[in-house]
């Protein structure tokens, strides 16, 4: 396999990948409070072009039956983080459990990552396998859904409600009847709220309160117009906003602040990116994001078997859908979620998930457009 021979698949997805892997690192070394984190950063965008390249010539159909493995591990490495617990204080200064990574090797990996990743493989091939039905999809459909919910709810709910969207995208584009698409989001928002009202509330160290305070203190403050309340009860999107309003259309040096932006390497790198390079680079960070989910359809529809045709939509709109909320939440539309930008926020784990899911569509693009 000639690693840095020509690039295979889509052309304009790997223009864009490219573009946010620049700008990325331009981010952070902007961003950096030290060497060791821009290095650290470095080496993840290099090892995540590296994936992209191996994986893009390695052929889709391989994956169907590693989808079960990379499931298993999954689960294994969400256990592992949960026994791990590592706490913090919430925004009512309270402990909680906020066991999202975990250590291997000395590096810290987010096992919801892979979680994410590999359910879309798994309920790809299920789905394409056989025309389920809502009966006999339980097990292979319904259980990995609500297992990988049930274990990063308790950590990381946001993460839960994206694995629920995308997993319903999927059965809406597959040939899972409409009537059985609703009776499955309605068991699993039935398991939801059993979930958060009855179990949740009694384990100890849990983030129940955090995402209900987040959920109501935003509502009220923008529902209400009211700036001091909304500075007070969500500070990082407040001052993330406040320095994105405060540039002009490109910002100019010894005008900006960019450096109060909390988290502004990950969580809110979108707000720093406008507040560096000014506010025509909000949209500019949109449009790629929607070009490459337009790139997405393009291949799809260009897809005659089901499972390569379930995979490139599942693994577009895990991207696109994460992008938006990011997005969303430096806004100020959403409220704070916690994830990252795709691509653009410092993060080893983000950045290994996503870079596979881009060597997958990549590859698939490739095959197709030989045919």
């Amino acid at each position: 396999m000639e690693l840095f021979g020509k690039s295979r698949g889509d052309k304009i997805i790997w223009r864009i990948v490219f573009a946010l892997f620049a700008l990325s690192f331009l981010l952070v070394f902007s961003y950096s409070v030290s060497i060791q984190r821009l290095i650290m950063h470095t080496i993840h965008l290099l090892s995540g072009f590296v994936i992209i390249k191996i994986v893009s010539k390695i052929p889709y159909k391989y994956f169907t039956n590693f989808s079960f493995i990379l499931f298993i591990v999954s689960i294994v490495l969400l256990f592992w983080a949960l026994l791990t617990p590592s706490y913090v204080l919430d925004d009512f200064n309270n402990p909680v459990d906020a066991s999202r990574w975990i250590n291997i090797f000395g590096f810290t990996f987010q096992p919801s990552e892979l979680a994410k990743f590999s359910l879309i493989l798994l309920l790809a091939r299920n789905l394409s396998l056989n025309n389920l039905s809502f009966k006999n999809s339980i097990i292979p459909i319904f259980i990995p859904v609500l297992l990988i919910i049930l274990l990063t709810i308790k950590s990381n709910f946001s993460t839960a409600l994206i694995i629920f969207f995308i997993s319903s995208i999927l059965l809406f584009i597959s040939n899972y009847l409409f009537k059985d698409l609703l009776k499955f989001g309605g068991l699993t928002i039935m398991s939801f709220i059993i979930l958060v009202l009855l179990v949740l509330p009694f384990m100890p160290h849990n983030r129940v309160e955090t995402w209900k305070g987040r959920v109501t203190d935003w509502w009220s403050s923008n529902k209400n117009q009211n700036y001091q309340q909304f500075w007070h009860d969500n500070y990082q999107q407040a001052v993330a906003y406040q320095c994105m309003s405060s540039v002009g259309l490109f910002s100019k040096p010894g005008s900006r602040n960019c450096d109060i932006i909390p988290k502004a390497d990950t969580d809110f790198i979108y707000a720093f990116a406008v507040c560096e390079y000014g506010l025509i680079m909000g949209p500019f960070i949109l449009c790629l994001y929607l070009l490459f989910f337009q790139r997405i359809i393009y291949i799809s529809r260009r897809i005659k078997s089901q499972f390569p045709y379930l995979l490139v939509l599942g693994l577009g709109s895990l991207i696109l859908v994460q992008a938006l909320i990011n997005m969303g939440v430096n806004l100020s539309l959403l409220p704070n979620t916690g994830q990252t930008l795709p691509f653009l926020s410092r993060g080893g784990s983000s950045i290994w998930m996503m870079s596979l899911s881009i060597g997958i569509i990549l590859n698939i693009s490739s095959v197709n457009y030989e045919k």
